[in-house]
């Protein structure tokens, strides 16, 4: 059996990407180097593609524009990753028109439904009108169109809170996720159509593999620094992040404020940023807040241990976990995430309420804390976990059941 993996490779600049790369390196590990003849990868890229770099050696790339019943053989798996972003508009395409093998789909976004009808709208990747149904009718029935036709006029949390993930529930034998939320979402918003097939939750993929890079020493005189890592965008709750920073630094002495540093590392647009910058300026830290931009892996890394505090929050939610907080898991960066969705099962510094008024007078306590124990040298408290639901089980070990299942 030859195991087909749809996904975004690097160096797309998403972190499914760099997922993918992991997740590979885990299989290696767990599997032993011979399981690289049976995976077979599959992107928008050109032929001249580098292909991915593995523990096991360069495995190559196929174009995506090569995927064809002819590519695939009896007794294949397809393994598709599936994320509410553009850099995965193919794969919706591609389920869209039918996989000749079982299919697998490794859910990273459980609200899709909102790239499912841009794309629709645009008729980019073969998808139209009768694709952007398909995506609802089993999670809306007989309501599907008037959904369609009234979403733009629903709140922001009720655009978030819709799923249309129907192109890839209908086609795929089994489902992976990595919450339980997201698997008891997945289980019980469904009204019409087949049954659902099996949900499995899977842990991320190692993000440094067997052992992270050592945390290199602070250099003297190293300022105070929080910092937002990944995609800059309003879910991130970064409007509060730079209110409640700059509440901070009002209750510090002049000469404390310029040893304080508040970053967003990784890409933001430019009507995004200016946005931002201006917040900041208008707050009075415009001098204390830097925006990186898009960076590569290593200087992710780089920047990650730099930060006292990783502020990962979001709200309203996808569903999705994030990959820049299992990096800083990975890391031992103390983290604060929203204490909402699959957040809740995440191991955290605090989980905050998602709640404005809450929202930023608990961030701001859990700064002002933080910064405490930084003056006073003191390791942040160990992190913990807001829910009882169980440990994930790896990747490989929810593969392989699938697997046996379609044996």
């Amino acid at each position: 059996m030859r195991l087909h993996l749809l996904s975004p490779v690097p160096p797309a600049p998403t972190g499914t990407a760099d997922y993918l790369r992991q997740l590979v390196d885990d299989l290696i590990t767990a599997r032993g180097p011979e399981v690289v003849s049976r995976l077979v990868l599959w992107d928008e890229v050109g032929p001249d593609h580098p292909g991915l770099m593995t523990r096991a050696g360069q495995l190559p790339v196929r174009p995506a524009a090569g995927l064809n019943a002819q590519a695939m053989a009896p007794g294949d798996l397809a393994v598709v990753f599936l994320a509410a972003n553009t850099f995965h508009g193919w794969i919706w395409g591609a389920l869209a028109r039918g996989l000749p093998v079982p299919v697998i789909a490794v859910i990273h976004d459980l609200s899709t439904y909102p790239l499912i009808r841009s794309l629709a709208r645009k008729r980019l990747y073969g998808l139209g009108p009768a694709e952007e149904k398909a995506a609802l009718v089993d999670e809306h029935g007989a309501g599907t169109a008037r959904l369609i036709a009234g979403f733009d006029d629903l709140p922001e949390t009720g655009r978030y809170f819709i799923l249309g993930l129907g192109l890839a529930t209908r086609q795929a034998s089994g489902l992976i996720v990595h919450s339980h939320y997201a698997r008891l979402r997945l289980m019980t918003e469904r009204i019409a159509g087949a049954p659902l097939s099996p949900v499995r939750v899977a842990r991320h993929p190692a993000p440094f593999g067997p052992s992270p890079p050592p945390v290199p020493p602070r250099e003297a005189g190293a300022p105070f620094t929080v910092g937002s890592v990944g995609f800059f965008n309003p879910t991130k709750r970064n409007h509060v992040l730079i209110d409640a920073f700059a509440a901070f630094l009002r209750g510090l002495p002049a000469e404390d404020q310029a040893a304080t540093q508040l970053v967003f590392v990784g890409a933001i647009d430019a009507e995004q940023r200016r946005a931002a910058a201006a917040r900041a300026a208008d707050a009075g830290i415009g001098d204390r807040v830097t925006f990186t931009g898009y960076v590569d892996e290593e200087t992710l890394t780089a920047w990650q241990q730099r930060l006292d505090l990783q502020v990962n929050l979001r709200f309203p939610s996808c569903g999705e976990t994030s990959g820049t907080l299992a990096r800083a898991q990975a890391l031992g960066i103390p983290v604060v995430v929203s204490d909402f969705a699959a957040f809740r099962e995440e191991a955290a510094l605090a989980h905050l309420p998602v709640d404005p008024p809450e929202e930023f007078e608990a961030l701001l306590a859990v700064i002002r804390a933080r910064h405490a124990d930084w003056r006073a040298g003191r390791p942040a408290p160990a992190p913990r976990r807001a829910s009882t639901a169980p440990e994930p089980e790896s990747f490989d070990a929810v593969l392989a059941a699938f697997e046996r299942d379609l044996g």
